[in-house]
């Protein structure tokens, strides 16, 4: 009965306590009062929380807009442009007419669409014409072609030749034009827009060049510098008579056929430069660098007065002018609704992804799906950069963790210091009637002292800074970047302010009850004891510890959540589960490293006292010893704040330099070269322009095979005069597309019991002998083979290798293959159509070699993982020409996909852009395309550099709090020991010597938190870069960020003396 007496006094206590205003009042001012004695402390603790504050709120704000940091990387690669179509080749239309699109895209979701004309051209500079006006294109038409436009039109002659005799009598004007003008012309590509439109629906954002006026262009750099010419100057650009407009339509509205325009086949026309510009901006992708942008109305009435007056009369001419170029467009853009990078910010790409579709889908339905050619070039970008974006959330997540946890020990050792400090007085207030309620709720009060001024200070100087950091962040993406908190920035902000003041009380609460009243009326004694003694009872009736409770059962869920989670974001293939679970795992990988660290601080300080300190006097280092001791409870806290943030420092560094390695070690492993010559298989058939020179073949029959058999000479001369290329190699489209009516080609042991199966066809190639010789080095990784490194390719076209092939060492896994054994290579041929039948179905089959299984190689794909089940199988030429079944004659016909440039070390941009452009004017865009590495990597540069920055402000946000913490702790240190101090200094020891023995307690400390933080951060990062390679199959190195290691070292060194001097 007495003891519920007891206890429902206590429960009144406690609600007096909490409701009465007059206590309330008491503890702001005993609160306050403690604030004025201890500015320093204070000062420490509310910059703590200040930092994070600032840190959350505008890191949560700037992280909800990473996602556009990796638009604008699409962007620059592929234009600022949602959605886009053609009109597909098999309606017979070669135009889209714009004037219908926009009646039918007139919902405000489809409304941001524009036209575009497009096309490729010859474009050469007016100044190699020097004795002609560009203006008056009459000397190079022909007058002396009567007899035959007589013979073609009979008695209708349409046109009136009492016209001035030209230059060049009979030529044609091609002839004409290369006899009187000393230029070659340079294969460029015009691009027609409307620039008002354009802006209005955010296609170029930053694109700041006025509109055009008629006959005016903007050149890229690139084409301006092979031209050279400038702003003013005036270039000539020779294209089809029918341009755009297809040669039926064409013929309709001028009268003119085919057989009259093969005497003047082309039109040359001028274009005055207006402006010259290097970054497209959004306009189109900054691979391009042959453009000339001219404005889309007026572009008509420029060029119809340069048709040939001898075949159009001036009425064909007028008409041609005031055609509505919007009904044949090549092409139509259209953008998702303003603020278009709003549709951007889902960093689930999964998510995105099917918001995007589901927009397209409606758009392209709209339009008629299946009449057109569509793409969505903005989203196509983000595919691959979707594992770069993840990885960067699990980066910022941890980020985030890492400072709260920070400084939640920070505050918790400013409370621990404050109850030290304060026990004479907590001692006297209970002594006097505060109830253990009371000292409760005074801690509390007194750690959200440091909380709620930190919150509303941190959230306005963070609205304040994330206006800078936007604008800045916003002209180095060249993106608008919201510069307001976001509510989620807010809420995680004021969260943490509650969060970090509730959870750093409850050890500080524990110690303030713990002690004895006896104990804390003790002013005789020392506060610091080098001995410590603890009586536990053997009680039965105990029971068992709270924290035994929760950490076992933290523990348990999170092996369950593993056991069950991880299973299952595999078979699902959920990406972002996947990742929160790496996430998870991390933090459990730096928890139980800096907890291991706490158990070797002791030695390890022990052990670089005697390696930096042996010349010291013996005293001294005997005093430094008993310190670090007596001082280890509150020193860890420290210790372990500097080796969680120097692991943190080192793995955000590693991990960053990870992901942007694994970008662009993927585009080195994957193209093999840093220029190279691609060529096209589309899986539809498809038909080439009637003026284009066509290196086409026909190919399997399912698609249209384009190859690089007809340039490829010419390829090879530009390689040869080229000051910068060394060698050249290639490599052959694969067997199932290059032989026409290939299916089910694959291969298996003799047995025919295959382990392995793949739903596509194997990919059977063949390579230049040389191809590892001139490929980007690193990349070759060779599991088995008889022969050297540099053997591998040509022992296959020697004498001893025919019929033998290189393999994966997926297939010496699976199969148990070694070097010299005989496997199966079979494929069915079918001829005619009907599908797979025995009347039309001939197998091939072929024994062949094993000669070597391989990794990795540049340019191919080698495996030993059966997630990559379509791995290459490389053999020699004659090789493959024999397994194609006599499809071609000789092995000058077998179809080239790529055709790979060795280039000498550290070219000149200029060099590298003018071997772009000369490869460029000798393949057919439809057919084939440049590979450029550095403009591929460029994107992904300007992110890192945006990145970096907030990396770099995190890291010094981290120092700060820790350097706060070490302040904190040697304040207490010293003032705890006042009364050793003077027994010390009335036994003889000098200032300097007391001051040698706090720097050296300082020093060793921070030296041995930091060299345990930074095996914690190598291991850590270690583990990192060993899951990217399982990744990746990438040979990506494991790199110790030296300069950043010794930075921070020699940082926390001087934050050692600067802490230790003060008190």
């Amino acid at each position: 009965m007495i003891e519920e007496d007891e206890g429902w006094e206590a429960d009144v206590d406690k609600r007096r306590v909490i409701t009465n205003p007059w206590v309330w009042l008491q503890f702001l001012q005993s609160t306050f009062s403690v604030i004025r004695r201890g500015k320093v402390a204070y000062a420490l603790g509310f910059f703590a929380c200040f930092l994070v504050v600032f840190v959350v709120a505008v890191l949560f704000s700037l992280v909800s807009q990473t996602p556009v940091i990796f638009m604008r990387m699409s962007e620059l690669q592929h234009g600022e442009i949602d959605a886009s179509f053609s009109a597909g080749t098999w309606t017979d239309f070669t135009t889209v007419n714009y004037t219908r699109v926009a009646e039918v895209l007139s919902d405000p979701q489809y409304a941001a669409h524009t036209p575009r004309i497009g096309a490729s051209v010859h474009t050469f500079s007016a100044a190699d014409c020097p004795d002609n006006n560009p203006y008056d294109s009459s000397w190079m038409h022909s007058t002396l072609n009567r007899q035959t436009l007589a013979e073609i039109y009979a008695d209708a002659v349409p046109v009136d030749f009492n016209v001035t005799e030209a230059l060049c009598g009979s030529e044609t004007v091609d002839e004409c034009f290369k006899d009187h003008c000393d230029a070659k012309g340079i294969k460029s590509f015009i691009l027609l827009i409307d620039t008002l439109r354009e802006s209005e629906i955010e296609l170029g954002r930053d694109w700041s060049l006025p509109p055009l006026g008629r006959g005016e262009g903007y050149l890229h750099s690139g084409l301006a510098q092979r031209l050279k010419v400038e702003v003013g100057d005036v270039v000539l650009v020779q294209k089809p008579l029918n341009f755009y407009i297809g040669q039926d339509k064409f013929e309709e509205l001028t009268g003119v056929n085919s057989e009259i325009r093969e005497l003047s086949p082309d039109i040359y026309f001028p274009v005055k430069v207006a402006g010259v510009y290097r970054d497209p901006l959004g306009k189109h992708s900054i691979s391009d660098t042959q453009v000339i942008i001219m404005e889309y109305d007026p572009f008509m009435e420029h060029i119809a007065q340069f048709y040939n007056p001898y075949l159009f009369d001036n009425s064909t001419r007028t008409t041609l002018s005031q055609r509505n170029l919007r009904e044949y467009a090549t092409g139509v853009v259209v953008n998702k609704p303003s603020p278009r990078s709003e549709t951007y910010l889902e960093s689930d790409y999964d998510t995105l992804q099917g918001n995007v579709i589901g927009w397209a889908n409606e758009l392209f339905f709209r339009v008629g799906f299946n009449s057109v050619y569509t793409s969505l070039p903005v989203l196509d970008g983000l595919r691959g950069t979707k594992y770069l974006s993840m990885f960067l959330g699990l980066i910022l997540n941890l980020i985030v963790f890492i400072l709260l946890t920070l400084s939640c020990l920070l505050i918790y050792s400013l409370l621990m210091t404050n109850v030290s400090t304060r026990t004479f007085e907590l001692g006297v207030m209970r002594m006097i009637g505060t109830t253990r309620s009371g000292v409760i709720m005074l801690l509390v009060i007194q750690a959200f002292m440091y909380s709620i001024p930190a919150v509303i200070f941190g959230l306005f100087v963070g609205e304040v800074g994330l206006w800078g950091v936007a604008a800045f962040l916003g002209d180095l993406l060249s993106v608008d970047i919201p510069a307001h908190l976001s509510v989620e920035g807010i809420l995680w902000a004021v969260s943490l302010g509650v969060v970090i003041p509730i959870v750093s009380s409850i050890f500080p609460i524990r110690a303030a009850l713990s002690q004895s009243l006896e104990s804390s009326l003790d002013t005789r004694s020392s506060k610091t004891s080098a001995v410590k003694v603890k009586l536990t009872r053997a009680d039965p009736t105990r029971g068992v510890s709270p924290l035994i409770i929760i950490v076992g059962g933290l523990l348990a869920v999170f092996g369950v959540a593993i056991y069950y989670l991880l299973p299952l974001a595999l078979l699902s293939m959920n990406l972002a589960l996947l990742f929160d679970i790496f996430f998870l795992l991390l933090i459990g990988i730096i928890a139980g490293l800096a907890m291991l660290s706490r158990s070797l601080q002791q030695g390890l300080e022990r052990l670089l006292c005697t390696m930096f300190f042996f010349w010291e006097q013996g005293a001294v280092v005997s005093l430094v010893v008993k310190n670090l001791v007596a001082h280890r409870s509150r020193n860890q806290k420290t210790a372990l704040m500097y080796a969680m943030s120097l692991g943190f420092i080192i793995f955000i560094t590693v991990a960053f330099d990870l992901q942007i390695q694994t970008f662009s070690y993927g585009e080195q492993q994957s193209n093999g070269a840093y220029i190279a010559v691609n060529s096209y298989y589309y899986q539809d058939s498809r038909s080439t322009d009637d003026d284009s020179s066509s290196s086409s073949t026909e190919g399997n029959s399912d698609g249209y095979l384009a190859s690089l058999n007809a340039v490829l000479e010419d390829l090879l001369a530009i390689a040869a005069n080229s000051s910068i290329v060394i060698d050249t190699g290639w490599i052959s489209h694969d067997l199932s597309d290059s032989v026409s009516g290939a299916k089910n080609v694959d291969i298996s042991p003799l047995s025919g019991f295959a382990v392995l199966t793949s739903k596509k066809d194997q990919d059977i190639i063949a390579v230049s002998p040389n191809l590892f010789d001139i490929t980007i080095p690193g990349y070759l990784s060779v599991y088995q083979s008889n022969y050297a490194d540099e053997s591998q390719l040509p022992q296959l076209y020697s004498a001893e290798g025919k019929g033998s092939a290189l393999l994966g060492t997926l297939w010496h896994n699976v199969h148990n293959w070694e070097i010299g054994d005989d496997f199966l290579l079979e494929y069915q041929k079918v001829s005619g159509s009907g599908g797979l039948t025995m009347e039309n179905t001939v197998k091939v089959k072929q024994r062949m070699i094993a000669a070597s299984f391989l990794n990795s190689a540049p340019a191919l794909v080698f495996s030993s993982f059966r997630a990559i089940r379509n791995q290459d199988v490389v053999v020699s030429l004659p090789t493959l020409l024999q397994l194609g079944a006599d499809t071609y004659e000789s092995l000058e016909e077998y179809p080239i996909r790529t055709v790979l440039f060795q280039l000498k070390d550290s070219p000149s941009y200029g060099d590298v852009q003018n071997l772009i452009a000369d490869l460029k004017s000798v393949i057919n865009d439809d057919e084939a395309y440049v590979y450029d590495y550095d403009s591929k990597i460029s994107p992904i540069t300007t992110a890192s550099e945006a990145l970096q920055y907030v990396f770099s402000c995190t890291t010094v946000v981290a120092m700060m709090i820790c350097f706060f913490s070490l302040t904190s702790s040697m304040f207490t240190n010293v003032s705890e020991q006042t009364k050793e101090i003077a027994i010390l200094r009335a036994l003889g020891i000098s200032k300097f010597a007391m001051y040698r023995i706090y720097v050296y307690e300082a020093f060793l400390l921070v030296l041995a938190s930091s060299f345990l933080g930074s095996l914690i951060g190598m291991v850590v990062s270690y583990t990192m870069t060993a899951q990217q390679l399982l990744f990746t199959q990438l040979p990506i190195p494991f790199a110790l960020p030296w300069p950043v290691l010794v930075t921070v070292l020699l940082t926390s060194i001087l934050c050692a003396l600067l802490s230790s001097f003060y008190p």
